[in-house]
């Protein structure tokens, strides 16, 4: 897996997004086909993958795409392995919380700098979202952006 290289992988080698990936692929893979879909609006569908290891975390993937081609995915660590803290999807954190820190170091260590950082691919844009109000890893590849 090479983060800096918008390239994210499970810790047994089945690659979850990169840039320019388009739905297809990634439903071509025995992950992706095994994986939920979800169209919240036509043209724009999420691929919603059950819990997998990702540098030895339990992780739910959330993947978007845009008319085919890969937009933004979002990790969220869901078991307690990851500094004895729990992470469920959904769950409320606090901005400044245990899960957050946690995400923000996880960040550090794959790509050398907390997020927000920017690549040539795209960006990790965030490890908290104030709408939903849970903590988790933002990678915006977008497709206009």
């Amino acid at each position: 897996m090479n983060w800096k290289e918008g390239v994210i992988a499970t810790d047994a080698g089945e690659i979850i997004a990169h840039p320019k990936m388009s739905f297809e692929e990634l439903r071509a893979t025995p992950l992706g086909a095994s994986a939920t879909v979800k169209e919240l609006s036509p043209g724009y569908p999420r691929i919603v993958i059950k819990p997998v290891l990702i540098s030895g975390y339990e992780c739910c993937a959330s993947v978007g795409f845009d008319h085919g081609i890969l937009d933004d995915m979002e990790i969220v660590v869901t078991d307690n392995t990851a500094e004895r803290f729990s992470f469920v999807t959904g769950h409320a954190s606090p901005r400044d919380g245990p899960e957050v820190r946690f995400l923000e170091n996880w960040v550090y260590q794959e790509v050398g700098t907390k997020p927000p950082v920017g690549f040539t691919w795209g960006r990790i844009c965030e490890v908290y979202d104030l709408i939903a109000g849970f903590a988790h890893v933002k990678f915006i590849y977008g497709v206009k952006r």
